[in-house]
């Protein structure tokens, strides 16, 4: 095609009807013509709109609706790919007039002897309005104009019914547009109650319709019922809110009975109670009080029966407790910053944090009853109606959680009754809210206001003694002699440290809150090494806002290393089940303390079997291995079935802490509910031939160790190789995907042939949030995804993504390189708000959702690129319900801003096209099924069950045989390419020697004993024998 021979396009007139103003266009689409045409809207010389055309049409019509009268011009633009654009002709609709609308959400609320306050909407370029009142509809008083969108009519005879109407006014052009509503005048002030649902859970025109309110306040019940939203402290939540406006000139005490009716187990996002803020709706965002039912953790000090801020005593952790949550630090300066994502301006103002208020419970998992499934833990009488209060007085506002039966009683106190005047400097609004699974009744309400001018004065606000927490990050146990002292505290202060001969090795290092510090190296003897640290919290350190520390005394804290080997460097440490062994082949050892004691370059070997284990395998940060000499744990060649750990459902699985490890050919399964299979913390390994399934939450999950390990101590340059994670579900079907690398992730992470299949919730998820910041590049190569969101059985269960590239509209990078997902409940592959993925060779099939879906929530701009895309359907014959229907589901394909929209279309992409049910790519070219091997993966599924696995090679590679596999007839350079020279096969570590022993230090102990013994008794019989020559 020689697009110098292309014509430009051409605009017609402008034709308006009503608020609509149609722009007929000619234009060479397809082929033989533009990529695409853009037609934009100008008012004056900036764009307020434009429409994209696609396709092969040469003629149409684009359709625009102007916000405001005016003059408007409108100009297009014919696009392709390496060409030169093509402008058309401009052509202008002068003199639009926009219809003015009538008002809209009209309230009439009685305000007490005679008074009706009237509310409304605002109506675009209304100058005014008038308002009146009539008895019988017809005949209306004299009308009051109003220039503000309320009005006060008083005078009103109470115990009648009027109709109101509301006449919207503009000037220029003439225009009137009028509404009614209906009110009775009360002799009592009627407070008005609206609701709303908004936040975190409800973006993207999520369904909410299963979340619902029926009663009224004012008819002292209502009840929510809400299936959508989550409970998220550190972020902004979503949920199902009932509330009323009160000024912020008046104190007031809100208090309802709360009636659980039922609830389910998800991942800790659901809850209930009473709210005060001051905001609503829009991103979720605000200022807030909660007095809620949801997760409560926190540290309880058994001796003192009370709750502590020291985190060295027991964690309690109720699924469903009952608390107070205060969010704070949002204004009208830093909002919209703040909701663009910037992470370093939520770090420095937005502060959250929760505080128990049922303490009776600390040896129970959950508090409240009525779930809808079991929850294990659950305390015997589970709560199932309570007392809630949210009062605002002059000292601030306090959150009262109170048993129904009157004997149980706690109050959390906030001092600072501006708190919720950031956002909106005049009103508060307080009331009822539940989010995600929960139905509850709220019955008993009250609600009072008073006078701050005659309420008592304000208490004066304590101070909050904060405990002295310390933490020695360097493991207790360690095969090599070289340790570092790693050290952290919760304020700043100066650290000592001294072996057991008082000798110190460390004086008054620096130590800075919640950073670690690498305080001294030491050379450490065989068996226990015994230390003493004293930490001095700085002299005034102030932890935050009317807060000091417990005290400001010396801490001792006594610290014993112990150092032993196994063997050799390069020998092989040898496990079994239930094994108590030296850790030869013939005596092997327990796993828990080989991975204590392996040194660089062993082999620990896992023998066949099931490893019933009761707790996490941890290893800690700092038994490393290094480039050269890694450390490996490798299941033994010889076996004939897998080893398999399993974790009971009693805990995490695996903790990998350390650095240089490489893991081959075990299975982990069976992780506690709403905890990870395998966490990678450290840098450096490799995982590799690895299943993870049916674990109660993500499968393999590369994320950082402790909550206080900033970016440079993230987990980095990790390589997840030819593993398979299937399964995985945590009982509210939230959480569990197959892999992740999510939150808190470095540079450099991998997966390489991995499959992840029928995992509750995705096949992958690499968010990120913008509390924490973006990750690390994250690749994923040569990997497929199916089937997730589903269970094996083809139970329906989460969301249910194939690949899940980002979040939070963080920008990351990620790289998705030759990868499949087919047939997942939802998109195929998503960047889930993630602004720049980068998807090179891909194939995506058969999603229920989107195949392929760019785009962003709250980023200015994206930068995708794509090459070598193939979306494809194949429901046109198909018995399955969910395929035939994705034939009507196009792309989600949203560039904005600066967006070079060539990177995403372009001749080596081929998205699905709904009008001609066919992929296309820029230029026109379809893809048909002869592009494909076979197209049949019923040996694989089953509608969404599972009725085989892909299997794999020797070497550990995917074999997917002929699925999905293009033949020649498809074009170079497009659709992902399982070749097995295409793909990474897996390494066999070499075994060393068998240890023949454990220790060596307990080798040269008893020879130098046996030596010594004999020594001794040779010693004796000469002295005898010498003796008796002497008699």
């Amino acid at each position: 095609m020689d697009w110098s021979k292309v014509e430009s396009p051409v605009l017609e007139t402008p034709v308006v009807d009503g608020s609509k103003v149609s722009v007929g266009w000619n234009a060479p689409l397809g082929d033989d013509g533009g990529e695409q045409l853009v037609v934009n809207m100008y008012s004056g010389e900036k764009v307020v709109d434009s429409k994209i055309i696609k396709g092969s049409n040469s003629k149409g019509t684009a359709e625009f609706n102007p916000t405001a009268t005016g003059d408007y011009t409108f100009k297009a633009v014919l696009s392709r790919s390496g060409e030169k654009d093509k402008e058309s002709n401009e052509v202008k609709a002068e003199g639009f007039v926009l219809p003015l609308a009538a008002p809209s959400n009209l309230f009439a609320t009685s305000k007490g002897n005679g008074k009706m306050l009237i509310e409304w909407d605002a109506v675009p370029e209304a100058d005014s309005y008038e308002v009146s009142y009539s008895t019988d509809g017809t005949t209306y008083s004299e009308a009051v104009t109003a220039t503000d969108t309320k009005q006060l009519l008083s005078g009103l005879t109470v115990g009648t019914e009027y109709t109101f109407k509301v006449v919207a006014v503009r000037n220029n052009p003439a225009t009137k547009k009028e509404a009614i509503v209906k009110g009775t005048a009360t002799a009592d002030e009627i407070r008005k109650w609206g609701s709303v649902t908004y936040g975190n859970g409800h973006e993207d025109g999520k369904d909410t319709s299963k979340d619902s309110i029926t009663g009224s306040a004012l008819d002292g019940s209502v009840t929510i019922k809400s299936a959508s939203g989550k409970i998220v402290p550190d972020s902004y939540d979503g949920l199902t809110f009932y509330y009323t406006e009160i000024p912020t000139t008046e104190n007031f005490i809100l208090r309802a009975k709360v009636k659980v009716n039922s609830w389910k187990l998800s991942n800790g996002q659901e809850g209930f109670g009473l709210m005060a803020t001051d905001r609503l709706g829009g991103s979720g965002w605000n200022n807030q009080y909660m007095a809620i039912a949801s997760k409560v953790e926190y540290f309880w000090g058994a001796e003192e029966n009370r709750v502590s801020t020291d985190d060295t005593l027991d964690k309690v952790t109720h699924k469903l407790g009952i608390g107070s949550i205060e969010k704070k630090g949002l204004t009208t300066d830093n909002i919209k910053d703040i909701e663009a994502n910037k992470t370093a301006v939520i770090k420095a103002n937005f502060t959250s944090k929760t505080t128990p208020l049922e303490l009776r419970y600390p040896d129970y998992k959950n508090v409240i009853g009525n779930a809808q499934e079991e929850v294990r833990g659950t305390v015997g009488d589970a709560i199932t109606e309570m007392y809630m209060t949210i009062q605002k007085n002059n000292t601030g506002y306090f959150i009262t959680y109170e048993s129904v039966d009157g004997s149980y009683k706690t109050t959390k106190k906030y001092y600072n009754p501006k708190a919720l005047e950031y956002l909106d400097s005049e009103n508060v609004y307080a009331g009822f809210f539940a989010a995600r699974n929960a139905n509850v009744t709220f019955s008993d309400i009250s609600i009072t206001t008073s006078n701050p001018a005659t309420d008592p004065a304000p208490e004066e606000r304590p101070i909050e003694l904060i405990a002295v927490n310390t933490k020695v990050q360097s493991p207790s146990a360690t095969g090599t002699p070289d340790y570092t002292f790693a050290f952290t505290a919760n304020c700043d202060g100066k650290l000592s440290i001294a072996d057991k001969d008082g000798n110190f090795i460390a004086e008054d290092v620096e130590v800075k809150a919640k950073t670690a510090v690498n305080a001294a190296n030491v050379v450490l003897n065989k068996g226990k090494n015994d230390f003493k640290l004293y930490f001095t919290p700085a002299e005034g350190y102030i932890p935050g806002e009317y807060m000091a520390m417990q005290s400001y005394e010396t801490k001792e804290i006594d610290f014993t290393v112990t150092y032993k080997t196994i063997g050799e460097a390069g020998q092989s440490i040898w496990v079994a089940p239930d094994a108590k062994g030296s850790g030869s082949k013939e005596d092997p050892m327990s796993i828990y303390d080989a991975v204590k004691y392996v040194q660089p370059s062993q082999q620990i070997v896992l023998m066949e079997g099931t490893y019933k284990l009761e707790s996490s395998l941890k290893i800690a940060r700092g038994i490393n291995g290094t480039a050269e000499n890694m450390i490996y744990m490798v299941a033994d060649p010889a076996a004939t079935t897998r080893p398999v750990l399993d974790f009971q459902e009693l805990s995490t699985g695996m903790i990998i802490g350390g650095d240089y490890w490489y893991f081959k050919g075990f299975d982990v399964t069976r992780s506690a509910n709403a905890q990870k299979g395998i966490q990678v913390s450290g840098n450096h390994n490799t995982l590799d031939q690895i299943n993870a399934y049916h674990n109660g939450n993500t499968g393999i999950q590369i994320s950082r160790l402790n909550s206080t390990d900033e970016y440079e101590n993230w987990p980095s340059y990790n390589l997840i190789l030819n593993c398979t994670s299937y399964g995985n579900a945590d009982a509210g079907y939230e959480d569990a995907d197959g892999f992740a690398a999510k939150l808190t992730v470095g540079d450099g992470n991998v997966f390489d042939g991995c499959i992840a299949h029928h995992n509750a919730d995705d096949g992958w998820d690499l968010f990120a949030k913008v509390q924490t910041g973006s990750i690390g590049v994250v690749t994923i190569k040569n990997s497929i995804a199916y089937a997730n969101g589903y269970l094996e059985d083809g139970t329906d269960a989460g969301n249910g993504n194939g690949f899940k590239m980002g979040g939070d509209s963080m920008p990351g990078a990620h790289v998705l390189d030759n990868c499949i997902s087919f047939c997942n409940k939802a998109k195929g592959i998503d960047s889930n708000s993630c602004p720049d993925i980068k998807i090179k060779n891909s194939t995506s099939i058969d999603n229920e959702s989107y195949n392929v879906a760019l785009y962003t929530k709250t980023a200015e701009n994206t930068d995708y690129e794509a090459t070598g895309i193939i979306s494809y359907r194949t429901g046109f014959d198909s018995d399955t319900v969910a395929r035939t229907a994705g034939l009507n589901v196009k792309e989600d394909l949203e560039p904005k801003g600066t967006q070079d929209i060539k990177k995403i279309y372009k001749t080596t992409n081929y998205f699905w096209d709904t009008a001609s049910k066919t992929s296309v790519n820029s230029e026109g070219a379809t893809v048909s099924t002869d592009w494909f091997k076979s197209l049949d993966y019923s040996a694989i599924l089953d509608g969404v069950k599972s009725v085989g696995t892909i299997t794999r090679n020797a070497d550990g590679t995917i074999a997917l045989g002929d699925v999905f596999a293009l033949t020649d007839k498809a074009p170079a350079g497009v659709g992902a390419d399982f070749s097995h020279d295409k793909l990474t096969a897996s390494v066999s570590p070499v075994i060393g020697e068998s240890v023949t022993t454990g220790d060596t230090s307990n080798i040269a102990f008893l020879l130098a004993l046996f030596l010594m013994s004999g020594a001794a008794i040779a010693a004796v019989c000469i002295y005898d024998r010498k003796r008796r020559i002497v008699k």
